[in-house]
């Protein structure tokens, strides 16, 4: 990765063909895959460990996963090692694999806003080029295409074996490690545009999946896009020239997009998916900078007494993370130019990826290209702070009644009549409408309360953070192997709504298992049981 120091050499490790569900799971590997990038300009030289992955389907699943020091390539585990050298008027580098031959790469800056490129592998080679009207020359397989409207089949046939070839890897993995540079004057930004271009082309005419499969290489590249909120990728890499981020899913240069808003390959599953709109993960919105950039926002972890619907505390305290980042006009109405474009047009669409063009085209004639590259990177100047406050994953505590009791006085619940089969919005309403034993003052219990009824069952292990596979299915002390206490009464079903909101997705609910003792989220369309509680009030 790139420093700021000419004498530091930094190693990052990934895996082999990481796939973006495999981040959930642990690598199978003893040994981490390393291999080197040696990034080098006129002023550092600094070092780069990174795995290649897999570039076709031989390489799916990854044969290679297994192999300690190497990498797949066309179903075989191969080394390989990338070298650049950067000028003020571009740059140039190897791709090299130990076997099977080397990708050579050269890019240039052909006049402000103008830039060139060139790839190749053996008889394998991709030329892009684009002038100061941003029109788009790319030549592959004998044919040159200007990325506007649709292609013939001939074009088509040209970018699928672009995409499914030797240099599909190199394709991403070039521009996004030269994206990460930590002096954007170091490689001029229309070499990367130009880099970058042959990678674009096979997003919008080959991958329906495109924003994961460009989650999948940045991953890989070893550089911080889509940056954690939580400061985890603090010390890696930030990216500085290329957007990529979670409020930009597909990569763009700043200003730079040579392909217009016609023509891409579309997937009806797909597109279905990419066109969810909403704010598409994207966090600290009008702070300058992608999302929650740590260089530009300062965090503090702070913890507070949870409360349910009705605002009463639930026994649980909750941890959050604050950030509090530097903004400014510009910032903010960028920002709000992308967030328009997500709800229009969806998040991973290619229709939002030319949107966002234009909101990068708007700031950048009103406020300058250098200045809007600097707010970019999370830079200023800064003409005001914002504060964002988030749930920290996996930060809910166990139970804590002392710091957060449960005013009121003690706990009653139903005994009879209980709600069966309701989805959560019916849940709300049946305790809010019940008139059981005598009172009306009914509603429905937050998770904390739920799970004060468990018994043989550690709940305070059990806290609404995941699953928390608690005790062994109805395993329970009380009747049918239940865990909460047999004066309750009724049948011991799976699922029961809390009122305690999913921290992740703002339509899913935590949900109480008295079978196995354990809590879940479920979607509020869900149907569940529903056991309504009253606070008894002191004397």
């Amino acid at each position: 990765m790139w420093v700021n120091s000419p004498a530091i050499t930094s190693e990052y490790s990934l895996s082999c063909g990481l796939a973006l569900v495999q981040l959930l799971q642990p690598l199978r590997v003893e040994v981490p895959m390393k291999f080197v990038l040696r990034l080098t300009t006129v002023s550092m030289a600094t070092g780069l460990l990174f795995s290649l992955g897999c570039s076709n389907r031989e390489c799916r699943p990854d044969p290679c996963a297994d192999v300690p020091g190497t990498v797949c390539f066309e179903g075989e585990c191969l080394e390989a090692e990338l070298t650049a050298t950067a000028t003020a008027d571009g740059v140039s580098g190897e791709l090299a694999f130990v076997e099977g031959g080397v990708v050579e790469y050269q890019a240039t800056r052909d006049g402000e806003g103008a830039g060139s490129a060139r790839l190749t592998m053996g008889d394998e080679s991709v030329e892009a080029s684009f002038d100061s009207d941003g029109l788009l020359a790319l030549s592959t397989g004998g044919l040159t295409m200007d990325g506007n409207g649709e292609l013939t089949a001939e074009e088509q046939a040209a970018i699928d074996a672009l995409a499914e070839g030797p240099l599909a890897d190199a394709l991403a993995l070039v521009p996004l490690q030269l994206g990460c540079a930590a002096d954007v004057e170091e490689v001029p930004y229309e070499a990367v545009g130009a880099l970058l271009a042959p990678w674009q082309a096979v997003l919008k005419y080959h991958d329906a999946d495109r924003a994961e499969r460009a989650k999948e290489y940045a991953e890989r590249s070893g550089c911080a896009y889509f940056a954690d909120s939580d400061g985890s990728t603090s010390g890696i890499a930030q990216n500085y020239l290329i957007r990529l981020s979670w409020e930009s899913p597909l990569p763009a240069v700043l200003t730079l997009l040579p392909f217009d808003d016609v023509g891409e390959y579309v997937d009806s599953e797909r597109r279905a998916m990419a066109a969810e709109t909403g704010p598409c993960n994207s966090l600290c919105r009008g702070a300058c900078g992608a999302d929650c950039q740590p260089i530009n926002c300062d965090q503090e972890t702070t913890e507070e007494c949870e409360e349910d619907i009705g605002g009463n505390a639930t026994g649980y305290l909750i941890a959050s993370l604050t950030h509090t980042c530097g903004t400014a006009p510009g910032c903010q109405e960028h920002d709000d130019c992308y967030d328009t474009c997500h709800a229009q047009l969806g998040c991973g669409t290619w229709d939002a990826a030319y949107c966002r063009r234009g909101c990068d085209i708007d700031a950048a004639e009103t406020y300058g290209y250098r200045q809007c590259a600097e707010w970019a990177q999370g830079l200023g100047p800064f003409t005001d702070t914002v504060k964002f406050t988030m749930p920290v994953p996996g930060g809910v505590a166990a139970l804590a009644l002392d710091e957060c009791p449960l005013v009121g006085g003690a706990l009653q619940w139903q005994e009879t009549g209980l709600g069966t089969d309701l989805e959560w919005p019916d849940a709300v309403a049946f305790c809010q409408d019940l008139s059981a034993h005598g009172h009306d003052d009914w509603y429905l219990p937050a998770l904390g309360e739920l799970n004060m009824l468990t018994r043989g069952c550690d709940i305070y292990d059990c806290t609404p953070v995941d699953w928390c596979d608690a005790c062994d299915a109805l395993g329970g002390p009380e009747e049918n192997g239940c865990y909460w206490d047999q004066r309750l009464g009724g049948e011991c079903v799976t699922g029961w709504w809390s009122s305690t909101q999913f921290e992740y997705q703002s339509n899913y609910k935590w949900m109480k298992f008295f079978h196995t003792g354990d809590a879940g989220a479920g979607s509020e369309s869900n149907e569940a049981s529903v056991r309504c509680v009253r606070m008894v009030p002191e004397d």
